[in-house]
């Protein structure tokens, strides 16, 4: 790596980003999921004291480990797959809000300026920086470089969206890239754009989605029947749904409102209003109007009263992050958003894991090779909302001991998956 290079690399970028930080400052204080704990954003941050004081000496050094995250989605996957006992740092609220619900030590991520960088990466004593998918900050990746942080990329890719841009500037991104330790990507197809981008080969690795691993994943098929005996109709989630694709959700609900219970989990809570223009605010109940324990946790017995509610064609609106699992144990059938609008799609492995039968719309090319390992078993794809709707009336009246194989054999893919992944902690960790 030739320092002189990424030095010069590191002068001009920084040169830039101070010219345009006042235009940058201010799309910051006008963006609300930007704007939360702005001071902190230039790296003088006051050290969140630990709340345990009897943590074990062998967990402690985990303290020097900072998992950076963008948004919830990062920070559901960071936080599943390292849990509690390292720092985190977040790009937006969402994100920041999610592990801060998880008790976790969070920071919002500073400007990647090289005074707030460097200060935050030193006052924190950092000692190894993961990235998770692609949030490559150049000031970021270079002071870890100048600091002799060493740094990893977890859950690689490259999005179809971004390759035709990151090529035109490739020298850049094959600087930051060389400054990994270790990458580790999806898939092939990642791994040979990460090469075309100038990436060194022995940096590379490919360890699949990331997604796909979960940690004490035990939940059986008789559970999962046992839970939803419990209702007089199956119930359907709309998953991560865009506010442009909220009527099909409409059309789907004025069709089978008599043949099953309805849940939408909308991907962004500041678009829950045309949900209440669309349904007219009377047939909905949002999860954030109960009150659960003082951990903020959800049981089954409560969980149980909230979908009991649905049975008066009500439908429920998961805008609280962080209990959508708990809520896939109870649901038949997940519909997938993001894939009915060109978006790429969004999460569909983990319903799968609680034994839904999922739908997929058109575009998914955020989880393209995930989609390869789970399609024509509990995966299904649909081309527009004509197929949807009709597939949703085949299903009807399915049981599921009639697609139980499908259902195990697609758990048990994630199980395996899961094994795997563990050994990629231990290099973190050690």
């Amino acid at each position: 790596m030739n320092l002189v290079f990424n030095i010069i690399i590191y002068t001009i970028y920084n040169l830039i980003y101070l010219i345009l930080f006042p235009f940058i400052l201010m799309i910051y204080l006008f963006n609300n999921n930007l704007r939360f704990n702005i001071f902190q954003r230039f790296g003088f941050l006051n050290l969140i004291k630990e709340k345990n004081s009897k943590r074990k000496k062998s967990e402690k050094h985990l303290n020097n480990i900072l998992i950076h995250c963008s948004s919830a989605g990062e920070a559901n996957l960071g936080f599943s797959f390292f849990g509690e006992g390292f720092i985190y740092s977040v790009f937006n609220k969402a994100g920041y809000d999610y592990l801060k619900n998880k008790k976790c030590i969070v920071y919002p991520l500073p400007f990647d300026f090289f005074i707030f960088i460097l200060v935050f990466l030193k006052k924190l004593k950092i000692k190894k920086l993961v990235l998770i998918e692609q949030e490559v900050w150049p000031t970021l990746l270079i002071s870890a470089y100048l600091l002799k942080i060493k740094v990893y990329i977890f859950n690689g890719i490259i999005y179809n969206r971004s390759y035709k841009q990151q090529r035109l500037i490739k020298f850049l991104y094959s600087l930051l890239f060389n400054i990994s330790d270790k990458i580790f990507v999806q898939s092939e197809k990642d791994f040979e754009r990460f090469l075309n981008l100038g990436t060194k080969k022995e940096k590379l690795e490919i360890t699949g989605n990331l997604k796909l691993f979960f940690n004490n994943l035990k939940f059986s098929l008789d559970e999962k029947k046992e839970k939803i005996s419990k209702f007089m109709k199956p119930i359907i989630i709309f998953s991560s749904f865009h506010n442009d694709e909220f009527n099909i959700i409409k059309d789907i609900y004025n069709l089978y409102k008599s043949d099953f219970l309805f849940i939408i989990a909308p991907r962004f809570f500041n678009e829950l209003g045309k949900l209440n223009i669309l349904f007219e605010e009377k047939n909905l109940i949002y999860l954030s109007s109960y009150t659960f324990n003082k951990c903020n946790n959800i049981n089954e017995n409560e969980l149980i009263h909230i979908l009991r509610n649905l049975e008066n064609n009500n439908i429920l609106i998961i805008d609280k992050i962080g209990y959508l699992r708990e809520f896939y144990k109870f649901t038949y059938l997940a519909i997938i958003g993001g894939s009915f609008n060109n978006k790429g799609g969004q999460n569909f492995i983990e319903p799968i894991a609680y034994f839904n039968y999922c739908i997929i719309g058109p575009s998914y090319y955020n989880f393209e090779s995930v989609f390869e390992i789970f399609k024509d078993k509990t995966l299904i794809k649909v081309e527009n909302e004509k197929e949807l709707i009709n597939f949703i009336y085949e299903l009807r009246n399915l049981n599921l001991n009639e697609i139980s194989t499908k259902l195990i054999e697609s758990q048990n893919l994630i199980l395996n998956y899961s094994e795997r992944f563990k050994n990629l902690k231990k290099i973190i960790c050690e």
